[in-house]
């Protein structure tokens, strides 16, 4: 795939929604796939694919990576126009967090629907989105 540099360098909020939406799907789909590398590790470590703890296997897993990588790549590509500015990044970076912390939350505790999901383990989860949140978007820091 070749990638015309000169139409990457304009402000996001000049780039076409399709090339936007192009660009947020890629994104989903790399940390997905970073994502899925490491759970496939942790299998191979572990010698099994089922995560009793959560009660899942890996391919429940992967596909609750898939699901939250698509839906927030797209969100992340619609919003692309408002990561232009450190402010804006940030609340991308909210924005698309959500998606991927609910899918993975209804994979492994089943959501509100299962009774006997609590919020106690969700401290790991809050702090890693805000380090990933933090940090801003993959627009904002491409620049620095």
């Amino acid at each position: 795939m070749t990638v015309d540099h000169e139409r990457e360098r304009r402000p996001p909020d000049q780039i076409p929604v399709r090339a936007n939406l192009r660009w947020g799907i890629l994104w989903g789909i790399s940390f997905t796939g970073a994502a899925g590398v490491y759970v496939y590790i942790l299998a191979i470590v572990r010698d099994s694919v089922w995560f009793e703890r959560y009660g899942v296997t890996l391919w429940t897993i992967w596909a609750a990576y898939g699901a939250a990588g698509m839906i927030s790549g797209i969100l992340l590509g619609l919003l692309r126009p408002v990561t232009a500015t450190r402010l804006g990044a940030t609340l991308v970076g909210i924005l698309v967090a959500i998606p991927c912390y609910t899918v993975v939350w209804f994979a492994t505790d089943g959501g509100p629907y299962n009774q006997a999901c609590n919020f106690d383990g969700w401290g790991p989860s809050w702090t890693q989105g805000r380090i990933l949140v933090s940090s801003g978007s993959p627009r904002y820091m491409a620049r620095l």
